[in-house]
């Protein structure tokens, strides 16, 4: 492939997204190869040079998602309008799916915000919300944001977390269809006030880190 791209033997650069065998965070590498040849111009071989590019990779993407953040929260008077945007420009930057609560006039969570990296599956997360609202005791999610005022970070959610909140085989149903692999859910901070919380979920292999929990509080 190498000869192909380049037959005069110029250096080639790609980067790649690998997956990491362990299970852990996926990292972006930058691959520069080129053919070796003798003093004969007889190709003996390939020398190919590998970087981790992942931390400049995500910083640039933190960069571009909050430059994005900003025109979207000064793009409308509209709070309906702002926050499902927002909740469209979280996927997938920072989740496979983001939904975005606010506290109602009454004190009760009100979604408000929906996205999944599946449209089609947006209506399961309204339905969620919904048809099983959080007990304010919850152990994560948006009912623990809102009431410690703490973000709340899942690197690996299993099955046994699933059952520490589970509602009925209905919820149970409606999570698993959603997918939820990694959990995360911080404060929406107002005048020092917390008046809501953004969801966010990833269905694939990538793990949230402590860079994603920063980043979602920004």
């Amino acid at each position: 492939q190498l000869l192909e791209r380049s037959p005069d033997g110029a250096v080639q650069t790609v980067d790649l997204e690998l997956r990491r065998s362990d299970g852990g965070p996926t990292v972006t590498v930058s691959v520069s190869s080129g053919l070796v040849r003798d003093h004969r111009g007889k190709i003996t071989g390939v020398l190919a040079v590998f970087r981790d590019i992942t931390a400049r990779k995500r910083a640039e993407e933190a960069l571009r998602f909050l430059a994005e953040g900003s025109r979207v929260l000064v793009a409308s008077l509209d709070l309906h309008t702002v926050l499902r945007n927002l909740a469209r420009l979280a996927v997938p930057t920072l989740g496979d799916w983001c939904s975005i609560d606010v506290t109602s006039e009454s004190g009760r969570m009100e979604p408000l915000g929906a996205a999944h990296i599946d449209p089609a599956k947006e209506s399961l997360i309204h339905e969620l919300r919904s048809q099983f609202p959080l007990p304010e005791d919850a152990p994560f999610g948006y009912a623990y944001v809102l009431r410690t005022h703490r973000a709340i970070m899942i690197p690996h959610f299993t099955e046994a977390h699933l059952a520490s909140l589970a509602l009925g085989p209905d919820h149970v149903r409606l999570v698993e269809e959603l997918g939820v692999r990694s959990h995360l859910c911080v404060p929406m901070v107002a005048r020092g006030r917390t008046i809501g919380a953004i969801t966010l979920n990833r269905v694939g292999n990538r793990r949230y880190t402590e860079a994603d929990l920063h980043l979602a509080q920004d």
